[in-house]
């Protein structure tokens, strides 16, 4: 598919600059209570999520705060993150809740609620590796626990991610602990897929188009087919792991060169040429000769989970059986 980008390349843009700018930063303690340390990941979207560092003065520890002038969204948030704590994802504070902030005069309403912290983001952890990506070892271990994480949301709690991306994926140090966050895509893993619109598109951020299924094109190519065949969200996050698991072995994403923001024109050009690789009718996936190191059977994982036909992408639980990664 690489072959048929070659209009959509452009030069590696920097997404992430540090320290991330917001006007929350000029803020007080917030709830008398709650000092903050470092902006971790924020929505462009002006009613968007901001995820913060902090320190609770009053339990004297770290936390993470997730602040929004949307109420609304903060709330559907809380209520998932709370329903799915044990399905790998950042858990909100015993006790805690969604609370109204008190802001100075000039400010718009906030609300915010804590979680446990977590050292990174996985986005901010591969901007600070080595040309952007990890080694073999640890690429292997976060796919390991998202596919965990994933495993208990599609077959226990029956529903799909719809939004798994770098940003959304959360770790300590070591590595060892790996969660998901950003639950306000979930949707009910057996739903037919929303195939998108061009208006739609647009409106997406870059990442979460970039970490899209073909079958979300589908109409794309096929306007008229009112029939088109009913696929699942439950195979696009199968999908979104195979990204996640190239981008983090070869420091790129594999239908593009660099991590790049994408403009409008781009995102329509990419939506089409998915729409056609979900078709076959696209070059098959290319490897990057660089680096050398990785097992043949990294490539077969990502190759399964990146298969155009959603049908024959493996399950959450083949993943986790596979011998590659277990």
């Amino acid at each position: 598919m690489q072959a048929e980008l070659g209009e959509l390349h452009l030069p590696f843009v920097c997404m992430y600059h540090f320290p991330v700018e917001s006007s929350l930063a000029h803020l007080p303690l917030l709830l008398h209570r709650f000092e903050l340390l470092e902006l971790l990941s924020a929505s462009a979207h002006p009613e968007g999520v901001q995820l913060w560092k902090a320190t609770d003065l009053a339990l004297k520890n770290t936390v993470c705060l997730r602040i929004s002038h949307n109420p609304e969204c903060l709330h559907h948030e809380f209520n998932t993150h709370k329903l799915l704590m044990a399905a790998n994802v950042m858990g909100p504070l015993p006790g805690e809740g969604v609370s109204q902030v008190d802001v100075p005069p000039g400010f718009r309403p906030l609300h915010l609620f804590p979680l446990e912290f977590m050292d990174h983001d996985l986005q901010t952890f591969l901007y600070r590796a080595a040309n952007g990506r990890l080694p073999v070892f640890q690429a292997r271990e976060i796919v390991f626990r998202v596919c965990q994480a994933i495993h208990h949301l599609h077959d226990e709690e029956k529903v799909a991610h719809c939004d798994i991306q770098p940003a959304h994926i959360v770790l300590s140090s070591s590595v060892v602990d790996v969660r998901l966050t950003s639950l306000k895509a979930v949707q009910n893993r057996r739903d037919a897929i929303h195939h998108l619109k061009l208006h739609e598109v647009l409106a997406l951020p870059s990442r979460r188009v970039m970490y899209l299924a073909p079958e979300y094109f589908r109409l794309w190519t096929q306007p008229s087919d009112q029939g088109a065949e009913a696929t699942t969200y439950a195979s696009a996050d199968v999908w979104a792991i195979g990204v996640l698991f190239f981008e983090m072995l070869y420091g790129r994403h594999p239908f593009f060169e660099g991590l790049l923001e994408l403009a409008s024109a781009d995102k329509v050009k990419y939506g089409h040429l998915l729409a056609a690789y979900g078709e076959h009718k696209g070059p098959p996936l290319v490897f990057p000769d660089s680096p050398a190191d990785v097992p043949d059977g990294a490539k077969q994982l990502i190759r399964e989970c990146l298969a155009p036909n959603p049908a024959q992408r493996p399950s959450a639980i083949s993943l986790l059986t596979n011998q590659y990664i277990t």
